[in-house]
C-alpha cells in the first residue's frame, strides 16, 4: 500500500511495459467482475490518428453547457497522471487517486495490468462513484483492442481522422489503420466521422453498415479567416490560431447536436470561445508556441497556421524512434525560418542525428536550444517547439516555472 500519491503515480508510470500475458478480452472480463463500472454512465467514445484528444475536449466543453457533470479521460498525461482522468476540467485529486490506487493494488498486481489499463479502470471507477452525467473517452492507440474500448454502450463513437502512425500496432495501410479505428463502433450506435481519405472512409461504411450504425459525417464549415467560421449561418470563434482546430471543432459541434445540444445558443459559442486544449498550438508566453504534433500528418496541420505567427519562426523539434521523424524536420524545414533538432532522455527518443538532414542545426540539450532560439528570434519573432508530446510536457513544466 502507498502512502502518498507520489508512491502511487511512480507504481502505476513502473507498469508502462507490463508483461501483458493477458489479453483485451481478459481486461474485460475484469471489469464484469466488478460490475463493469466503465457502463454506469452515459459515455462518448473517440478515436483516430490526430485530433481524437482535442475533439474529446471540445465535445466535453459543449457537454458542460447542458450537465452538470461531465468526466474526461485523455492520453498521454501533459503534466501528472492526474490530468487523465477530469471532471468538469478539474483533475482527479491526489487523495482519490491514491485510494484507487491502494484499493486495488492487488487486482492490479494479480492481473498484471499495464499502466494504461490502471488508469483506464480508475477512470470508470472514479467517473461512477462521483455520478458524472456523461464521459467522454480518448482512445489510447487504435481502436479495436484499446482499453477504453470496454465501453459496452456509448450513446456516440467517432472518428476524427486517419493517418499513418503506430504502424506495428495498427498495419501498413490506410485500411488497415481504419480497420483498428473503426473496432469501436457498436451495434446500432450512431458514429461520426471527420474528414477521412476515401479507402479509410469505405471501411469505415463498411463496418458501420455491418452493425448497423448511422454514420454521419462532420459539418462543413466556411473558413471566415483566423480563429472564425461559419456553421450552418452561425459564427464561431476559437481560442486558437491553430487552422486544424477548425476541423476539430466542426466535428465536435456535429456530434454534441446529435447529443442534444443547440449549437446555435450563445452559451455554445462562449464554450468554443474559451476551450483550449494545452499542448496543443498553445501559446505558453508572448512569442512561444508549443505543439504537440508528433507525426507527418500533425506537423503538416500545424505549418499550415505559421501564416499567422510573426516571422522569424525557429522551431525547436525532435521525437521518437517509431515516427518518420526525418520526413517531419524536412517539413517543418520548409516552413521555418530556422530548425534546431533537439533530443530528449527517453528510451523511446530519436537521436539529433538520425533526425536530422545535413542543413539542420544540431543541438542535443532543448534547454540550451531554447536560448539560442531566444537570441535568434529576439523580440520580433516566435518559437514553436514541436515533435514529442514527451518534449512538450518537459518545455511546458520549464516556461511556466521560468
Amino acid at each position: 500500500m502507498f502512502k502518498t500519491y507520489q508512491e502511487a503515480e511512480q507504481f502505476v508510470i513502473t507498469r508502462r511495459r507490463s508483461t501483458r500475458k493477458h489479453s483485451f478480452q481478459d481486461f474485460c472480463v475484469l471489469l464484469e467482475r466488478l460490475g463493469n463500472p466503465q457502463d454506469c454512465f452515459p459515455s462518448v467514445h473517440v478515436a483516430g490518428t490526430n485530433g481524437k484528444g482535442s475533439t474529446s475536449n471540445y465535445i466535453s466543453d459543449l457537454l458542460r453547457t447542458k450537465y452538470k457533470k461531465v468526466g474526461l479521460f485523455t492520453s498521454p498525461h501533459l503534466m501528472n497522471h492526474r490530468d487523465r482522468i477530469r471532471i468538469n476540467d478539474e483533475w482527479i485529486k491526489e487523495e482519490d487517486y491514491l485510494k484507487y490506487i491502494n484499493e486495488n493494488y492487488d487486482l492490479i498486481v494479480e492481473n498484471d495490468l499495464a499502466m494504461f489499463e490502471i488508469v483506464t479502470l480508475i477512470s470508470a471507477l472514479y467517473f461512477k462513484d462521483q455520478k458524472v452525467d456523461y464521459a467522454v473517452y480518448e482512445v489510447g492507440i487504435g481502436g479495436r483492442k484499446d482499453p477504453t474500448n470496454a465501453l459496452h454502450h456509448p450513446s456516440m463513437t467517432i472518428i476524427t481522422s486517419i493517418g499513418y502512425d503506430h504502424m506495428q500496432f495498427l498495419g501498413d495501410t490506410l485500411e488497415d489503420i481504419a480497420r483498428e479505428k473503426a473496432g469501436i463502433i457498436k451495434e446500432d450506435i450512431p458514429i461520426v466521422v471527420g474528414n477521412l481519405p476515401e479507402v479509410a472512409l469505405k471501411e469505415i461504411e463498411k463496418i458501420a453498415n455491418e452493425k448497423k450504425a448511422p454514420l454521419y459525417h462532420s459539418y462543413s464549415y466556411q473558413d471566415l479567416g483566423e480563429r472564425k467560421i461559419e456553421i450552418e449561418d452561425t459564427i464561431f470563434t476559437l481560442s486558437t490560431s491553430a487552422s486544424y482546430q477548425k476541423n476539430n471543432v466542426a466535428l465536435a459541434l456535429k456530434a454534441a447536436s446529435l447529443l442534444g445540444i443547440d449549437c446555435k445558443k450563445e452559451e455554445t459559442k462562449n464554450a468554443i470561445l474559451h476551450s483550449l486544449w494545452q499542448g496543443r498550438f498553445e501559446q505558453i508566453k508572448e512569442n512561444v508556441i508549443i505543439d504537440g504534433a508528433h507525426n507527418e500528418e500533425g506537423i503538416q496541420a500545424l505549418v499550415h497556421s505559421f501564416c499567422y505567427l510573426e516571422r522569424p519562426i525557429v522551431v525547436i523539434f525532435t521525437a521518437l524512434k517509431d515516427k518518420r521523424g526525418k520526413e517531419m524536420a524536412k517539413v517543418l524545414r520548409e516552413h521555418a525560418d530556422y530548425l534546431i533538432v533537439t533530443e530528449i532522455e527517453n528510451v523511446r527518443a530519436s537521436s539529433a542525428n538520425d533526425l536530422s538532414w545535413k542543413e539542420d542545426e544540431i543541438i542535443t540539450d532543448w534547454k540550451e536550444a531554447y536560448q539560442i532560439a531566444k537570441e535568434y528570434v529576439k523580440e520580433k519573432g516566435t518559437i514553436v517547439i514541436s515533435g514529442s508530446l514527451y518534449l512538450i510536457s518537459e518545455v511546458r513544466s520549464y516556461l511556466l516555472e521560468e
